[in-house]
């Protein structure tokens, strides 16, 4: 679990703070590209935040799933 929150927090970081950064030449190229590319490109920005948000929603879910759990046991 521990594995999958700091891989989610990267990918969050990464999208909301580095893309200015990413275009003013304050970082490298390394999960979003920069160069040459084309209005149709947007959509790999938007595809990569809406993995993200599918991503924190199913790790949501599966702490709510262990909490409801855990209240289940405390409540026997």
């Amino acid at each position: 679990m521990i594995i999958a929150l700091r891989g989610l927090l990267h990918q969050r970081n990464y999208l909301t703070h580095n893309i200015y950064a990413l275009f003013i030449d304050l970082i490298e190229e390394t999960i979003l590209e920069k160069n040459n590319l084309l209005d149709s490109d947007v959509h790999t920005y938007i595809d990569r935040a809406w993995q993200l948000k599918e991503n924190l929603f199913a790790l949501a879910g599966m702490f709510q799933e262990q909490n409801e759990l855990q209240m289940k046991e405390a409540g026997k």
